[in-house]
């Protein structure tokens, strides 16, 4: 029998204690932070819960990297420290971050009924503080991902050490090891009860902690861990797994009866064993008045008895019948809770402790029962690949549970259960909770029709992995359905929880990752293809996105009567102001995420078309290179063309700041695209010849491309592209609110100014097509830059300083522009193809197209930097005085010149064709250069994807960082 207490495993007891610190408290700040002191709604609050725990869903790919990459040769205890470091600093982060005021900033107000609100009590409650509980929910997300990391890696010694116990005491040390977290899940409850008890979390105590303060203390309590993983856990050096044959052994063991059907017990029995109802926070915050200090009594007087549960199994229970355990113990939870909650909602009786009583008690079978459930994992992982087993199987299970959530926001959905509903307490929203709870205890009761699927006990486990035969196509279903409801639950959850708008650079942001796909889609071909296959894939998640869209309902516009929109902000009288759908920019964010991950497909696709593109490009002689990639991209711009003839003209509405007397709603829109994107599908299969390829040498692979990345051709041509690519691409914040409010251009013809644009900038590349292949480069971009900023910036201050303000004298010049502006874009293209090189074109023209991509969003960044201490905002440009013009001709005159200052780098440009390949043979090499090149590379995109995210977030977008004047 291990001995937990002895010097080699005592820090594994440590790592448990750890875990069962931060899972206990982090999820249980939720109920007084969330709910309480920023009043989110229900559906956020079941959102977050799910969030704030579902890197468990993804343990089996800790396991697998543990397994199969030892660092320095040990598997397990240089992760758990990562894992543990990357917790600490985002307690850190947490720690030192501000935090707002509470959504009642008069805690009395609270126990006040909406309808019974006042003036005064409207005017000081913060509106906004609900949008303030994404940012900690994201931030606890990534702390759960580092001490998820950890604990896969405790799980697989834990593992180890079961299988060696006899197998009359096997459980013993899986019980041991669960007790001692959840003594500590009961510490951190205590720590999170105690101090947010206060008023401002709807408790009764005089004092609180504020949420950062209690970070700190948590940060302090969980550092010991880190000396305590590396000296008190032993562990023998390995050699690295072959990871081709470790896959293979663990696609073997998938494949067998006995683990696909205790993954699917787990995974459909947790789905309906985990459906919860929306209104449970707002009926225990509004109905019975748990205050957070009794919530939390709660919670550890609930784990005392799981933890009772655990240990009345490992003396008596280890022979139990799992399945009929598993039904008794379920039935206890479904009597007991469900006579308690009807009680409630019908208000036969109302007690904080009569709601919170019974729930605790059905704590000591429910832990009896997991435990049990449990147990199966030892019995099916193999030598080598602990790590992986148990974590695809508690895997199975928390994956199910952010699904369950996601189907329980789906069914509650059209209820409507709000904070307001639960607080006027009618026989309407009592209706509502009622539907809601029968619909989970149905759910819960159907759970046991899975049960055939779990062994009785673990010599019926073991039974069944010898002699329960294998099946490859269930394999391919359980990854089939478990990739599903992982991307499912990522996906609703994240909607949910934010109530936010979004940046337009989102939307275009996996442009500034093509590279990524290209190296994706050179090494590793699907059924020998390295192409096609890819751009199905890359399609199929882009129409599906594109449904999504279609399918959801959308709200009302923020004004619901059009000509509110020409009125003056001062001129706004109450009725205005009664009218207007303050709550709809909250709305676009979902669309957003769904756009983002719409773009994640439909450049996967274009990445791999592009390497084609490169392959045919390079076949063409010298002299007519080029005309490819100018021909795809004329078909390109007059499909975009298209695309803007369609939201122009259906987008034109009153609803929309247009004339038309008709308009579509964006579902139906985007029902249009679907219907026209679908025959990309059997277009993309049968009419593009691919050859089979063999899979790339990963290693090989990377060593080569690090060599071209390293050779001064290309390092100059991307330090080209990206120091030149930000300066050319900075704009100003005032644009399209000048252009709104002080010129009022229409949808229309702001749709009919970027198609005519997209006319002459697609002349433009036919221009270079037919007559300028041989054109000096740098001389070429300089001439039309030039002609772009004296165009742009003549009208730009006209129009600006009132001297004459008309729609088409705003949008003309701009389109005119367009044409030397496509002459320099495709002459700027035209240097990636003689830098590819035979088997990583995908990745070389992804990599410097990415490049330009990313300095856009980092010039974007940039641009928000240098206007915010404009505060250049849509009420002031409304007003349009001397003060507003004179900021904004600042702003324009900071744009032209880091246009002009972006022809200081064209000296990295070769001048031609010629001059390219000669850099390229005789240019030399230098690593130190390539791995600047790198780096600021990385930064580049790290840096963009924050302060974008920054500038989404209401608490973060006043930093200077992110845009804003100063927090």
């Amino acid at each position: 029998m291990p001995n937990l207490m002895s010097k080699e495993h005592l820090g594994l007891l440590f790592e448990y204690a750890t875990v069962g610190l931060v899972y206990g408290l982090l999820p249980e700040t939720i109920y007084p932070f969330m709910q309480q002191y920023l009043n989110c709604s229900g559906s956020q609050v079941a959102a977050a819960k799910q969030l704030v725990v579902l890197p468990w869903s993804f343990k089996v790919f800790y396991g697998i990297l543990s397994d199969c990459r030892p660092i320095f040769g040990y598997r397990r205890r240089p992760y758990m420290l990562i894992g543990w470091t990357i917790c600490i600093i985002m307690l850190l982060v947490m720690a030192i971050m501000p935090i707002g005021k509470p959504y009642y900033t008069v805690a009395s107000d609270r126990d006040v009924a909406v309808a019974d609100y006042t003036d005064e009590i409207r005017a000081r409650i913060n509106y906004d503080a609900p949008s303030e509980g994404a940012k900690y929910v994201i931030i606890m997300f990534f702390a759960a991902f580092g001490y998820v990391m950890a604990d896969v890696c405790a799980d697989s010694i834990t593992v180890e050490l079961a299988q060696r116990e006899p197998i009359d005491k096997r459980g013993k040390t899986q019980s041991c090891i669960y007790t001692v977290r959840t003594v500590m899940v009961i510490f951190g409850e205590l720590l999170t009860g105690f101090f947010f008890n206060g008023e401002e979390y709807g408790g009764d105590f005089d004092f609180s902690l504020s949420f950062p303060q209690l970070m700190i203390i948590v940060t302090v309590l969980s550092l010991p861990v880190l000396p305590m993983t590396w000296y008190f856990i032993k562990e023998e050096k390995v050699e690295r797994a072959d990871f081709k044959e470790y896959i293979s052994g663990f696609w073997n063991l998938l494949c067998c009866r006995a683990v696909y059907q205790v993954i699917a017990y787990n995974f459909f029995a947790n789905i309906f064993a985990d459906f919860t109802y929306t209104a449970s926070t707002p009926v225990a915050s509004y109905m019975v008045d748990v205050t957070p200090i009794n919530s939390t009594v709660s919670d550890i007087l609930s784990n005392l008895l799981f933890m009772f549960g655990i240990m009345i199994t490992s003396k008596w229970g280890l022979h139990w019948n799992w399945r009929w355990m598993i039904v008794c113990t379920a039935a206890t939870v479904i009597v007991a809770d469900c006579a308690v909650a009807m009680i409630v909602v019908w208000d036969i009786f109302r007690n904080q402790w009569f709601w919170l009583g019974p729930p605790i008690v059905v704590q000591l079978p429910y832990g009896v029962g997991w435990i049990i459930s449990t147990f199966v994992t030892v019995e099916l992982a193999q030598l080598g690949n602990e790590a992986a087993v148990y974590g695809l199987i508690t895997t199975v299970t928390n994956v199910a549970a952010p699904f369950a959530t996601s189907l329980t926001l789906l069914v509650d959905g059209p209820f409507n259960i709000t904070n307001d509903r639960v607080k006027e307490d009618d026989h309407s929203v009592r209706m509502d909770i009622t539907y809601t709870i029968i619909i989970m205890y149905a759910a819960m009761v159907f759970a046991w029709v899975f049960l055939f699927l779990l062994p009785k006990q673990k010599e019926d486990a073991q039974r069944i992995l010898r002699e329960g035969g294998k099946s490859k196509i269930l394999g391919g279903v359980t990854v089939a359905y478990l990739t599903f409801a992982i991307i499912w639950s990522i996906l609703t959850n994240v909607l949910a929880i934010f109530d936010i708008a979004a940046a337009k650079q989102l939307v275009i942001l996996p442009w500034s990752f093509k590279v990524f796909y290209g190296i994706l889609s050179d090494c590793r071909p699907i059924f020998g293809y390295r192409r096609r296959p890819y751009m199905l894939i890359g399609w199929t998640i882009c129409i599906a996105m594109l449904l999504i869209m279609a399918i959801m309902p959308i709200g009302k516009p923020y004004y619901t009567v059009a000509s509110d929109r020409d009125v003056a902000v001062a001129d706004y009288t109450d009725e205005i102001r009664a009218r207007i759908n303050y709550d709809a920019p909250s709305e676009g964010a979902k669309y957003v995420i769904i756009m983002l991950f719409a773009a994640c497909g439909y450049v996967l696709s274009d990445v791999c078309a592009d390497s084609i593109t490169c392959e045919l490009a390079q076949q063409e002689p010298i002299d007519k290179r080029g005309k490819t990639q100018s021909a795809i991209y004329v078909v390109r711009t007059a499909l975009v063309i298209f695309g803007e003839l369609l939201t122009g003209f259906c987008f034109n509405g009153e609803d929309y700041g247009g004339d038309f007397n008709f308009s579509l709603s964006f579902p139906q829109l985007m029902i249009i695209v679907t219907v026209l994107s679908l025959p990309v599908l059997p277009m993309t299969w049968y009419f593009i010849h691919e050859e089979k390829s063999e899979p790339a040498n990963f290693r090989q692979y990377i060593n080569d491309f690090w060599d071209l990345m390293c050779s001064r051709a290309v390092y100059q041509v991307i330090a080209y592209n990206f120091f030149a690519g930000i300066f050319n691409t900075i704009t100003y914040t005032a644009s399209s609110p000048v252009a709104s409010y002080m010129v009022d251009v229409t949808p229309i013809n702001s749709t009919v100014s970027d198609i005519l644009s997209n006319l002459l900038f697609m002349a433009g590349i036919m221009i270079t097509s037919k007559w300028g292949l041989h054109w000096n480069w740098r001389w070429m971009i300089l001439a039309t830059g030039a002609v772009v900023i004296v165009v742009d910036c003549a009208v730009a201050m006209m129009v600006v300083w009132d001297v004459f303000r008309n729609q088409w004298f705003w949008l003309g010049p701009p389109i005119v522009v367009q044409l030397p502006y496509g002459v320099g874009w495709i002459i700027s293209t035209y240097v990636v193809v003689e830098l590819a090189q035979v088997g990583n074109e995908a990745a070389v023209y992804g990599l410097i197209t990415t490049v330009s991509n990313v300095a856009q969003p980092f010039a974007t960044s940039l641009t928000l930097l240098m206007d915010g201490p404009f505060d250049i905002t849509n009420d002031r440009v409304k007003e349009d005085d001397h003060s507003v013009r004179m900021d904004i001709t600042y702003t324009i005159i900071i744009m032209y010149s880091c246009m002009a200052f972006s022809w200081v780098f064209l000296y990295w440009l070769p001048k031609q064709k010629e001059e390219t390949q000669e850099l390229l043979r005789k240019g030399g090499h230098s690593k130190l250069i390539g791995g600047i090149t790198v780096f600021y590379l990385v930064f580049a995109i790290i840096w963009s994807i924050m302060t974008n995210i920054m500038a989404i977030f209401d608490s973060t977008s006043c930093l200077i960082i992110a845009g804003g004047t100063g927090c």
